[in-house]
C-alpha cells in the first residue's frame, strides 16, 4: 500500500482491519502521511504493536515524528 492520500477515518477502518488480521506477516506501507491522519494515523502505529507474527514492515517516507516516532519505537521494541 503505497501512496495513498488516507483519511483519518481510512485509517481508523485499515487500523480495525489489522486488528482483527491473523495471517499478515509482511506489510509495506510506504509513502502515506501518517501523521496528518492524526488519530487514525495514530491509531495504525498503535496496532503494530499487536501484530506478534509481523516478520517485515515497510513504512519509509510515512512522515512520522515527535509523538507517533516514539509510539513508534515503543510499538517495534514489543517485537524483540
Amino acid at each position: 500500500m503505497s501512496h495513498n492520500q488516507m483519511s483519518k477515518e481510512a485509517f481508523l477502518q485499515l487500523s480495525e482491519g489489522l486488528n482483527a488480521n491473523t495471517g499478515l506477516t509482511d506489510l509495506f506501507f510506504t509513502h502515506n502521511d501518517i501523521q496528518a491522519a492524526g488519530e487514525g494515523g495514530l491509531a495504525f502505529i498503535k496496532t503494530l504493536a499487536n501484530k506478534k507474527d509481523q516478520k517485515s514492515l515497510a513504512i519509509n517516507s510515512c512522515n512520522i515524528n515527535g509523538s507517533y516516532l516514539e509510539e513508534l519505537k515503543t510499538a517495534i521494541e514489543g517485537h524483540s
